[in-house]
C-alpha cells in the first residue's frame, strides 16, 4: 500500500480574503492530519498536502485545510479535526467518510482559473500546467471545490490526472469491485440478487399473483435469443419456444413481449421493444399478439401502450437532469439568493417535473386498462430497457401491495431493472465508452416513487430515506448489483475462464455493509408502523389462525368497544381494488425531492421541519401508543401487574428527542433557516406541508402556508 509523504503545515480551518482564493491566512504549524481509512484492497494513487476544501455555501468564503488523497476507490479529504463526534459522526457511512466521494460518483471535473472561469476537463486527458483550483461535480448533486495554492509543485497535477484516469475506466474489470478484498457477504435477504431471475423466483411470482396464460421458458438459454434478457423468461402459453426465437429477430434488440406481472382474471403487464418495421405491425409481431390473446382465459385482445410516445426520451431525461442539477447545486449564497425567487420557474423550465408527471400518468393509464378491460397491457419502447422498466415498476407499485413492502420493493427493482437488463453501466456513465448514452432513468423512477410516498405515506412500508440511500449506492463500486448492463455481462465477469480476477457477487441489498442499525431503522415508514399497530393493515395469518390482525388491534377494540376477532376479509377482487393506489399525476402535484436534490445546500435546511420531522413525530406517538397498549393489557391481568407496568412506564418516560432537520440523516442541521426572510423559491418547496418546531423546541404542526409561502 502506498504511503503518503508527511505534510508540512496544516490548519483545520481558514478564511479567505476574496472570492478567488487570494490572501489565504498562513497556516499554523501543527501535527499532520491522519491518513484516510482504506478498505481491504484499496490503495493510494496520488496525494496532495495543504489543500483547501471550500465549505459549501459559507457566508464568507471559508475552507477546511487538510490532505487530499486519490485511491482506486475514492477521493478522500482528511482534515485535522475530522468529525466532532456528534450527529455527523453518528450517521456516518461505513464505507465512505464525511468528505469522501466514490470515484464512480464523479460526473464532471472542472479546472478553475484565477479569474473564476471554469474549464471542463475531458475524461482520460492529461493536464500539464499548474492547477490552482479544482471543482468536482458529483452525480448525487454534490459539489466539491479544492484549492492547491499552498500545495507543493506537481501535487495538484498528480491529483487531477489521477482523477481523470480512475474516474473514467474503460473496462468494468478496472473498477474497484474487482480489487476489493473484504469478507464475503452474508447470504442475501429475501430481495437479494441472483434469486429474482431464477426459475423458482418466476414460478413463485406466477403463483403469488395467480396469473393464468403464461409459462416459464428457457428459450434464452445461453443467451441465444437476446443478450440483454435473463436465461429464464415468462412467455405466453400460446407460443412455442421455436416460434418465439424466430420472431424475436423482428424486435429491436431481440426483445419480444416478456411477462412482468399478472392477475387471476387474465390481466397482465408485459414489456417489449419496438419492432424493426416502422409505421405498421409486422406479421411476426402479430403472431406474438395473437398468442397472447389465445392465452387469455376469455380470449381478449392485448392492448399495446407506446411508452416511447407517452414518456420523455432518454436524451430528454438527461437534459432535464443537467438543468435540475444546476438549480439544486448553487455554488454560493449569492447565487442562491439571485435564483431562489425564480427557482420554481427554472424548475418548470427544466421539464423534470413534467417527466415525473408523464411517467406517473403512463403507469396510472396502464393500471386503469388492467382494471377496466382485464386484459394484457404490452408496454413498448425504443429498446424496451429504459422507460418501459419505469412504467412497469410504477404500475406494479400502484396495483400490488406486496411491491410496497421493503422486501417486495427490492425484489421489484432486482426483477424489473437488473434482471430484465436496464443498461446501468451506460446510463450512469460508469465506463468511458464511445457511443454510450448517459441518462439517469433510474433516478427518474425513484423520484416517481417518492411522489407516491408523499401522496400515500401509510401505504408504503419503506421511506424516502431508502430511496436516497439506494440512489447513493448506485455510485459505490463495492457492490456489483448496478455495475453491468445485463445478466450476461455479469455472468461473463463471473467466469473464471474469462477473467484472472472473476467477479465476486456482493449485492447492494445487504444494507448492513454500509449503514448502522439506527440508519437502517429509518428505512421503515413510521406511518405504516402506526397502521400496523392499529390493525389497519392486513398481515399474513398467524399460526393460531387469528387472521390479519395488527399488534395494536387489542387496544383499538378496547377503545372502540369492538369484538375481539378481526373483520372478515373481503373477496379477492374487491381486496385487489382496495389495494390499488390512484395518484394525482398532474405537474402541479409534483413535489421537489429536496432530501435527494438539495441536501448538500445547508442554507436550505430546516431544523425540525420536513418529512424526517414528521417521521420522528409519528415514531414518538407510536412509542406512546405501545405504552398505552401495555397498560391496557396489564389491566386485564391484575392490579399488581398494572402497577408494575405503570412504574416501569414512568421510569422510561422521557421527553421526546429534538426533531431532526429536513435533510436528516444525510446532513446535520447546522442552524435554523430564517423562513420569513427568504423568497418563496426552493425553501417554499422544502417547508410546504412540513412540521416545524416552536421557538421553545416543542412540537407544533405549523404548515408552510402559515408563513405565506
Amino acid at each position: 500500500m502506498a504511503k503518503s509523504k508527511p505534510s508540512r503545515n496544516f490548519q483545520s480551518y481558514i478564511e479567505l480574503d476574496d472570492g478567488i482564493g487570494n490572501g489565504v491566512t498562513p497556516p499554523l504549524e501543527v501535527a499532520p492530519p491522519p491518513e484516510p481509512v482504506l478498505l481491504p484492497g484499496e490503495s493510494v494513487v496520488a496525494t496532495a498536502d495543504d489543500v483547501c476544501l471550500y465549505v459549501p455555501m459559507s457566508e464568507q468564503r471559508q475552507a477546511l485545510f487538510g490532505r487530499l488523497v486519490v485511491t482506486n476507490f475514492k477521493l478522500s479529504f482528511v482534515t485535522l479535526h475530522g468529525t466532532s463526534g456528534g450527529t455527523e459522526e453518528l450517521w456516518r457511512n461505513r464505507l465512505l467518510g464525511k468528505h469522501d466521494v466514490c470515484l464512480m460518483n464523479v460526473d464532471a471535473i472542472y479546472q478553475v482559473s484565477s479569474s473564476g472561469k471554469r474549464k471542463l476537463l475531458a475524461p482520460r486527458s492529461n493536464v500539464s500546467g499548474r492547477v490552482k483550483e479544482l471543482q468536482i461535480r458529483c452525480k448525487d448533486f454534490r459539489v466539491l471545490t479544492f484549492s492547491f495554492r499552498c500545495s507543493r509543485l506537481d501535487e495538484d497535477r498528480a491529483i487531477t490526472n489521477a482523477l481523470l484516469v480512475h474516474c473514467y475506466p474503460r473496462r468494468a474489470q478496472l473498477m474497484f469491485h474487482f480489487d476489493y478484498k473484504g469478507e464475503s457477504p452474508e447470504p442475501g435477504p429475501d430481495g437479494g440478487e441472483g434469486q429474482c431471475c431464477s426459475e423458482a423466483s418466476w414460478t413463485d411470482m406466477l403463483t403469488r399473483t395467480s396469473s393464468v396464460g403464461w409459462r416459464i421458458s428457457h428459450v434464452n438459454q445461453a443467451y441465444r435469443m437476446c443478450d440483454s434478457l435473463p436465461e429464464v423468461l415468462v412467455v405466453p402459453n400460446g407460443i412455442l419456444d421455436s416460434q418465439l426465437l424466430a420472431v424475436s429477430r423482428h424486435y429491436v434488440g431481440c426483445r419480444p413481449p416478456i411477462w412482468c406481472w399478472g392477475s387471476p382474471d387474465g390481466g397482465a403487464i408485459a414489456r417489449a421493444a419496438y419492432t424493426h418495421v416502422t409505421g405498421r405491425t409486422s406479421q411476426e409481431a402479430q403472431l406474438v399478439m395473437d398468442s397472447i390473446k389465445s392465452s387469455h382465459p376469455t380470449y381478449k385482445d392485448a392492448v399495446q401502450m407506446d411508452v416511447g410516445a407517452l414518456c420523455p426520451s432518454i436524451d430528454e431525461v438527461q437534459e432535464s437532469y443537467v438543468r435540475l442539477r444546476e438549480i439544486c447545486s448553487p455554488e454560493s449564497v449569492r447565487a442562491l439568493g439571485e435564483t431562489d425567487g425564480r427557482s420554481l420557474g427554472l424548475l418548470g423550465a427544466s421539464r423534470w417535473p413534467l417527466a415525473v408527471s408523464q411517467c406517473l400518468s403512463a403507469a396510472a393509464q396502464c393500471v386503469q386498462t388492467l382494471t377496466d378491460l382485464q386484459t394484457v397491457v404490452v408496454l413498448t419502447g425504443p429498446t424496451g430497457r429504459d422507460l418501459t422498466a419505469a412504467v412497469a415498476s410504477l404500475a406494479q407499485l400502484l396495483v400490488d401491495a406486496e411491491c410496497r413492502t421493503l422486501a417486495g420493493f427490492q425484489r421489484l427493482v432486482q426483477r424489473q431493472w437488473v434482471a430484465l437488463g436496464h443498461p446501468f453501466q451506460d446510463r450512469l456513465g460508469l465506463i468511458h465508452r464511445d457511443g454510450a448514452k448517459k441518462s439517469p432513468v433510474f433516478l427518474l423512477f425513484l423520484d416517481c416513487v417518492h411522489q407516491l410516498l408523499v401522496q400515500f405515506p401509510a401505504r408504503f412500508e419503506f421511506t424516502e430515506t431508502l430511496l436516497v440511500s439506494l440512489w447513493d449506492s448506485l455510485h459505490v463500486s463495492v457492490f456489483d448489483t448496478f455495475l453491468f448492463n445485463s445478466e450476461k455481462e455479469r455472468a461473463d465477469a463471473s467466469s473464471v475462464k474469462e477473467n484472472d480476477y472473476p467477479l465476486r457477487r456482493r449485492p447492494v441489498w445487504n444494507w448492513a455493509e454500509q449503514f448502522d442499525p439506527d440508519w437502517r431503522k429509518l428505512f421503515t415508514s413510521a406511518a405504516h408502523e402506526v397502521k400496523l399497530q392499529l390493525g389497519l393493515v392486513q398481515t399474513p395469518p398467524t399460526p393460531a389462525g387469528r387472521g390479519p390482525v395488527g399488534p395494536g388491534l387489542g387496544l383499538l377494540a378496547a377503545v372502540t368497544g369492538g369484538g375481539s376477532g378481526p373483520p372478515k376479509p373481503p373477496p379477492r377482487r374487491a381486496r385487489r381494488r382496495a389495494d390499488q393506489l390512484r395518484p394525482v399525476t398532474s405537474v402541479a402535484a409534483v413535489r421537489l425531492w429536496t432530501l435527494c436534490f438539495c441536501r448538500w445546500v445547508p442554507t436550505l435546511d430546516v431544523g425540525g421541519g420536513g418529512r424526517p420531522a414528521e417521521e420522528a413525530c409519528l415514531r414518538h406517538l407510536l412509542a406512546q401508543l405501545r405504552t398505552l397498549e401495555a397498560q391496557v393489557e396489564s389491566a386485564r391481568d391484575g392490579v399488581g401487574v398494572r402497577r408494575s407496568v405503570r412504574a416501569s412506564a414512568a421510569r422510561g418516560s422521557v421527553a421526546p428527542a429534538p426533531l431532526p432537520g429536513a435533510f436528516h440523516p444525510f446532513a446535520a442541521c447546522r442552524a435554523p433557516t430564517p423562513l420569513l426572510s427568504v423568497t418563496p423559491g426552493l425553501v417554499n418547496a422544502l417547508v410546504r406541508n412540513s412540521i416545524i418546531t416552536g421557538e421553545d423546541g416543542s412540537l407544533a404542526a405549523h404548515r408552510g402556508r402559515q408563513y405565506g409561502l
